[in-house]
């Protein structure tokens, strides 16, 4: 009888696609896509829902005449002592309510009210877009419910706490600069043509905005006043660390740092230093510093390491910049290596107690030393990853964005020719392994794809933001096309990722839509701890599901030598397992069984709807999985065999996975 063998992973902890899948440790998978690593279990990545943030509170109805075409926000009614009224001129309604007056609006949303586009061709005279209580003037307005539109030529994004605590995200575009607040519509801030990307940088309670080389920086110290020139104010010498007053204007920059009180601008090999607590001003000579004389190296970013220490990024080497919080005289410069350096200043992040950052060798790092300096490690943090380096669009990866956040780290690149960021790496510090990448059209793809032999346009990740939403700090991102949403956050996030219609011609301009989360794990290469072939058998893996549909694969190391187990399997949302012959389960909820055993699936039909749904006793849990061990019978052969496990809607945990063989020969091969 021939041997029997077995082997399998029970549980699993990140990725590995640099090693051959035959040699890679138990828990290690070959390849990731929007999974999360919790536990030992390979879960589907959280939904990414778009926040209506963006949506411009200018828009309101006023009292005036419109043109066919023109969309406007509310309905221009309100109510008061139970008489319905036209909002007067003066108090155009902003989405606070007037007097205690709330809004009337239409059945699409009585509380609040929707948008309405203008239909009439004649643009003609003042209509209401309500002819009475939730009655909408479909003469000449359409009700087109409640919509997210997005920014316009995003530019920049940065985070503002005012002097209150309240967090207001900050978006640049072309036409000016927007702050929008959890649960509330964007609102102008201030209008500036804005051509190149910006950085914005919070210095105490004011924020400077620097917007490239060629446009001198903005300053704002309230929301009310917004972004303005920044004025040079006299600095006050009897501080000790000011020996003198400036003499200069903060120069122009793509980008700066604010620390140790003063504002640290790159330019070429330079680094300007403002005054002690006074940004306006630098003196030339005394506080400007050198980095690397002479070199064609050119300065990308600056980021602070400690108290006294600031690192200088350029894009072949790396330099300490010491002593910054003493006299600027007792500056110092230490060289650090000419090895690699930084190619996107945005992918520079702290990450625990090191610095991250992408070097065209992949991502590095900075560790700090047991002696408190700071250490280039020689080997990239991203050497588990290289088959995904590799993929990076190289002449834009300078777009590239990072963050930290909830013990993961977050790096958005543009792969496969793409021009924006259209996928996100995924580091986890609680298993300390690469995830994998995610994906998908809610964060990146292509807008137009070229067939004339043009450029094709694309869109992903501008930049990442930390806002407090629900009571939390949560992730969010922005969107090259416009819009705010939320990421990798299991509670708010959903089963489904969110996207808008930014087309500003579309009749569905605004309209978000949902779209199932594809995601995907490949195994490393079982091989039963030896390298003679092996004729295996069966594949056995341990699922928690919910409304799934997936596909089970094998291949072996041959040359396209693949096997398909199961096509788009689902589970039954009305079947039991067992026991034989029980009635099916009422959707509706009838019985008040929705707990009951042994059904194979337990997610909700949200097409069904909730009228008649029963609620009460076990009621209903939309987000529960059920636990399914699937047995699939195999003819295979190999040195190893890996099995890839893909989901096309819902939830997916892989939890374990086993295969079963027995020893045997190459089939068809040569044996030498």
């Amino acid at each position: 009888m021939a041997e029997p063998i077995q082997d399998g992973d029970n549980g699993f902890q990140g990725v590995n696609m640099r090693l051959d899948p035959g040699l890679l440790p138990n828990g290690f998978c070959s390849e990731a896509v929007n999974k999360r690593f919790i536990n030992g279990v390979a879960k589907t990545r959280p939904g990414i829902a778009v926040m209506n943030w963006s949506n411009s509170a200018e828009d309101y109805y006023k009292n005036q005449t419109y043109a066919n075409g023109d969309i406007v926000r509310y309905s221009g009614l309100k109510t008061s002592g139970g008489t319905t009224s036209l909002v007067a001129g003066a108090e155009a309604y902003n989405g606070v309510e007037l007097d205690d007056s709330p809004l009337v609006g239409p059945v699409s949303n009585s509380a609040v009210g929707p948008y309405f586009k203008r239909n009439s061709t004649d643009s003609g005279g003042t209509h209401v877009p309500l002819s009475g209580v939730s009655t909408v003037d479909t003469t000449h307005w359409s009700d087109i419910g409640n919509r997210t539109y997005p920014f316009t030529n995003v530019k920049g994004v940065g985070v503002f706490r005012d002097p209150t605590g309240f967090e207001h995200l900050l978006v640049a575009t072309s036409t000016g600069v927007y702050k929008s607040l959890e649960g509330n519509g964007s609102y102008l801030v201030s209008s500036h043509t804005i051509t190149d990307d910006v950085v914005f940088v919070q210095a105490f309670n004011q924020v400077l905005l620097f917007q490239g080389e060629d446009a001198d920086p903005l300053v704002m110290a309230d929301l009310e006043t917004g972004f303005v020139p920044v004025t040079q104010t006299d600095t006050d010498t009897t501080i000790d660390e000011n020996d003198s007053d400036g003499t200069e204007p903060i120069p122009p920059a793509k980008t700066a740092l604010y620390s140790g009180n003063r504002v640290w601008v790159p330019e070429n090999d330079n680094v300007h230093v403002s005054d002690y607590l006074n940004f306006t001003r630098y003196e030339p000579v005394r506080s400007s510093l050198r980095v690397n004389q002479g070199s064609e190296d050119k300065l990308v970013a600056l980021h602070k390491f400690d108290q006294n220490t600031l690192i200088a990024f350029k894009e072949s080497s790396i330099y300490a910049i010491n002593n910054i919080y003493k006299n600027l005289a007792d500056m110092s410069l230490t060289e650090m290596t000419r090895s690699y350096g930084c190619i996107a200043a945005k992918s520079v992040t702290t990450v625990g107690k090191d610095i991250w950052f992408l070097d065209r060798s992949g991502v590095r790092s900075l560790a700090i030393t047991e002696s408190g300096k700071v250490q280039g490690v020689d080997r990239p943090v991203s050497d588990a990853i290289q088959p995904l380096i590799d993929r990076i669009n190289w002449p834009t990866a300078s777009k590239a964005v990072a963050t930290y956040h909830n013990n993961r780290y977050f790096l958005a690149v543009p792969i496969d020719g793409a021009t924006e960021n259209n996928v996100i790496l995924v580091y986890d510090f609680q298993t300390n392994t690469w995830a994998g990448m995610d994906e998908g059209a809610a964060i990146g793809g292509t807008l137009t794809t070229a067939t004339d032999g043009t450029a094709s346009t694309y869109y992903g990740v501008k930049d990442f933001a930390k806002l407090t939403y629900a009571g939390a700090k949560r992730l969010f991102f922005v969107s090259t096309k416009g819009t705010i949403n939320l990421y990798d956050d299991y509670e708010y996030g959903g089963i489904y990722d969110q996207t808008v219609e930014t087309d500003s011609s579309s009749a569905n301009y605004g309209n978000v839509s949902q779209s199932n989360i594809t995601d995907k794990i490949v195994t490393r290469g079982y091989s039963g701890g030896f390298t003679w072939p092996k004729n295996w058998r069966e594949v056995i893996c341990e699922t928690a599901t919910n409304n799934p549909q997936f596909t089970i694969t094998t291949s072996h190391d041959g040359v396209e030598e693949t096997d398909i187990l199961v096509t788009n399997k689902t589970f039954a949302r009305t079947t039991y397992d067992r026991p034989f012959g029980k009635a099916d389960y009422v959707e509706a909820n009838t019985n008040d069984d929705y707990l009951t055993k042994f059904r194979q699936d337990y997610s909700w039909n949200c097409d069904t709807g909730i009228v008649g749904l029963k609620l009460a006793g076990n009621g209903i849990d939309p987000d529960k999985k059920q636990t399914h061990v699937n047995h699939y019978r195999m003819f295979g052969n190999g040195r190893y065999i890996a099995v890839t496990i893909s989901n096309t809607r819902g939830r997916m945990e892989v939890a374990n996975v086993g295969v079963k063989g027995i020893k045997g020969q190459h089939i068809g091969r040569r044996t030498i």
